[in-house]
């Protein structure tokens, strides 16, 4: 918004928690996001930066603690926890309430729990250290105070939170109800005392949010750079997306199934406050989504597409089946003129390319953008009924029937044994085991790859009974986590086959229009 507080308009399009956000010497925005797209519980609550008008948020730090996957071969134990050998410490379960070191590129935060009050113990953070996916670039500040939840249990107060750093060694911070002067070593000076109420001590009650009044250095104006606000309604508000090299990653790709085409669904935010009502899929919490389309990958890998702004996003590297060999279990989105690039899938976040006279521009940002193409008939939400359920009835019950095999029903539930989704939330809960928790993808090994229907799709059996087109339709829906429902409405009509829309973040009439 403007200094008057007029000209308001969003800068982030994410659909859960984000907060505290502060200006950082650079004249970045640094908050914290609760990202919990596609994985389950206590993962992802961490650092996260974006331009002053919102672009490119990204997550350099902490947004993906171990246990990546929880396949048996799974490489590593539960870090949040410090139940394995290579941790012999729990992560921070949310790290929260970032202040910028004056003259310096690091942070101190508040360690805090998922759940519970914005206090825990206080801690240092530098990026610029290499990133051992637990507590490399974290310097505990207050040594004697555990982390919430992961390292002290049974516990509903914490002593520290909302530091303000006055330089690297010393912070104005709350501590317990009252303010204190704290040093890099967790010594502390009081400065200002809360008064004990006549009912008696309440820790629920403190002082906090100390900020000292004096000058300080006005960081950075970084120019905006999207189509927003009074000042750019007339600027072009297409948004476009472009990828140098899917190929550019910290965890390889299978080599013999090269990538072919990016898929780009929508992720749908809830509008209702009840956990799992509906049920949207096979596991808690699940979030309704949208295939928006694919678009093309070069032969370098690279790929350069326009993209509906104000939408949620998760993208997906397909080979030439259509099948996904990657996908995103966090969420991207764009602003209107936005123009996002990104290195490649999940390329080390200290990597880049060379921008030199002699390196060659990515084909595909040698021509126009690509439009997003539908997949399999007409945009709209993932529905099992809908999509999934006429081609069973129609093509596979009755054959199985009179072939007398199993399964000779196949609903949504009957179908369980047979696909791979993701969690949602908690690993271990109501309906969420085994190999379907952790916090990323393995290349090579999610929704169809690692599904038993789609192998069953191709084997001898069903190559001549099953087309194409219907494969393809099981493999978009596999992909696409198994889902039951598109929308977190009118479970009877979507039962019915009948095309509901999400309340939240569709204009069906203009935008998925073929």
């Amino acid at each position: 918004m403007k200094k008057d507080g007029s000209d308001i308009y969003p800068i982030s399009f994410f659909e859960t928690s984000e907060w505290r956000p502060v200006v950082d010497n650079n004249g970045a925005l640094v908050y914290s996001r609760w990202d919990y797209t596609d994985r389950e519980n206590c993962l992802g609550s961490t650092f996260w930066t974006c331009a002053p008008d919102g672009r490119n948020p990204r997550s350099p730090q902490g947004n993906y603690p171990y246990p990546w996957d929880t396949f048996e071969d799974c490489e590593h134990g539960d870090h949040r926890f410090g139940q394995c050998d290579d941790a012999p410490s729990g992560l921070p379960m949310t790290q929260m309430q970032f202040c910028p070191i004056p003259g310096s590129h690091k942070y101190v935060f508040t360690a805090a729990p998922h759940h519970g009050e914005s206090f825990g113990s206080l801690c240092m953070l530098d990026i610029r250290v290499p990133n051992d996916n637990h507590m490399s670039q974290i310097r505990r500040i207050t040594p004697y105070e555990a982390f919430p939840e992961s390292e002290a249990i049974d516990r509903s107060q914490y002593r520290y939170g909302a530091p303000w750093a006055l330089s690297a060694d010393l912070y104005l911070c709350n501590s317990w109800e009252d303010l204190v002067l704290l040093d890099r070593y967790g010594n502390e000076e009081l400065l200002c005392e809360r008064e004990i109420l006549p009912i008696g001590y309440d820790p629920r009650l403190r002082l906090t949010e100390p900020i000292p009044i004096q000058p300080r250095p006005v960081p950075p104006v970084v120019a905006q750079q999207t189509a927003q606000g009074e000042d750019f309604v007339n600027a072009d508000k297409t948004a476009t997306i472009g990828v140098v090299n899917v190929n550019i990653h910290d965890r390889p790709f299978p080599e013999d199934r090269p990538i072919k085409r990016l898929r780009v669904l929508q992720v749908i935010p809830k509008s209702n406050p009840w956990m799992d009502l509906p049920f949207i899929g096979y596991a808690t919490e699940n979030t309704p989504r949208i295939p928006l389309g694919t678009v093309p990958v070069e032969e370098d890998g690279s790929a350069y597409f326009e993209a509906p702004y104000g939408k949620q996003l998760i993208f997906q590297a397909l080979d030439e089946n259509y099948m996904a060999v990657q996908t995103m279990r966090a969420a991207a989105f764009v602003h209107p003129g936005e123009k996002l690039v990104c290195v490649g899938c999940h390329e080390p976040t200290t990597e880049s390319v060379s921008n030199t006279s002699e390196s060659a521009q990515p084909l595909a940002f040698q021509r126009k953008p690509s439009k997003l193409e539908p997949e399999c008939g007409p945009v709209e939400p993932i529905n099992y009924y809908r999509l999934i359920k006429p081609i069973v009835e129609e093509r596979c019950v009755t054959c199985h029937i009179e072939k007398d095999v199993e399964p000779k029903k196949m609903d949504h539930e009957d179908l369980r044994p047979y696909v791979y989704y993701y969690s949602g939330s908690m690993r271990g809960g109501l309906t969420t085991t085994g190999t379907h928790g952790g916090s990323r993808s393995r290349p090579g090994r999610v929704g169809a790859s690692e599904s038993k229907l789609s192998k069953i799709l191709v084997d001898e059996n069903h190559k001549g009974s099953v087309s194409n087109e219907d494969r393809h339709t099981f493999i978009m829906w596999l992909d696409a986590n198994a889902l039951r429902l598109g929308a977190f409405q009118d479970e009877e009509g979507q039962m019915r086959g009948e095309l509901v829309w999400p309340l939240l973040d569709v204009e069906p009439c203009e935008q998925y229009s073929p």
